[in-house]
């Protein structure tokens, strides 16, 4: 009795595969498929070349990346932390210490860095000094800005500021400038002793000019006049001329 199509085409198939399990698969596409091998090692840090670092590692000189989760730029005689494999190269992974008793660490990268904490604070705290160096803009966004300090130096070529107030508990104000200008709507001074010395030349300019003394008003100078187009009027219980 004759076996139907059907029935040998499945054993042919199952021929086809058992065949094909049995070859060897070639030994570079075995490499690429299989999970890389990974040694890791300590070493020195000697030097860098153009992007690469160069890791002393026992009698090699290993030429590392610096991996994107290392964010610490390693120094001449750090003892780093390098994963080699034969087919993905070398990466420094970490720096591990550094020959000096207290080394400077800098957290250098090549692109944007962020500094996120969604649901905590960020606090940078410092033994000594806190700088902020920017090559262009320093932008601080906050619903409200804080700062606690003894004393304050700003040097700025050009300040602006835009607000609605300004409030201001001082001792003493002291202002050193060439020139000043004030565009204001309403000025009100409410002052116990005002001294002002003008070494050449007041002048004031307006609609109306009031002056009240409640005791005495005393005007001195060399030479004092008074014009007025109209009328000039004087009126006291007494008049003193000359």
């Amino acid at each position: 009795m004759s076996s139907s199509p059907s029935s040998a085409s499945s054993r042919a198939t199952a021929t086809t595969s058992e065949t094909e399990a049995s070859e060897p698969m070639h030994p570079l596409v075995e490499a690429l498929l299989a999970a890389p091998e990974v040694q890791q090692t300590f070493g020195v840090i000697e030097g860098k070349d153009d992007r690469h670092w160069l890791v002393r590692a026992g009698a090699d000189l290993v030429r590392a990346t610096r991996s994107k989760s290392c964010l610490v730029e390693p120094a001449n005689g750090d003892t780093v932390l390098v994963a080699r494999s034969e087919h993905h190269g070398s990466y420094l992974l970490a720096v591990l210490a550094s020959p000096d008793e207290k080394p400077a660490c800098a957290i250098d990268v090549d692109g944007d860095l962020t500094v996120r904490s969604k649901s905590g604070k960020v606090a940078i705290v410092a033994g000594e000094t806190v700088s902020v160096v920017a090559g262009r803009n320093v932008a601080v966004t906050a619903p409200e800005l804080s700062a606690n300090t003894m004393k304050a130096t700003l040097f700025a070529d050009s300040l602006s500021y835009v607000g609605r107030t300004i409030d201001a508990n001082v001792e003493r104000v002291r202002h050193f400038g060439k020139r000043l200008e004030s565009v204001i709507d309403v000025v009100t001074s409410r002052v116990k002793h005002s001294h002002r010395t003008i070494e050449e030349v007041e002048r004031i300019k307006a609609k109306e000019l009031h002056v009240r003394a409640e005791a005495t008003l005393n005007i001195h100078g060399k030479n004092t006049l008074m014009t007025a187009e109209k009328l000039v009027k004087f009126d006291g219980e007494q008049i003193h001329l000359g």
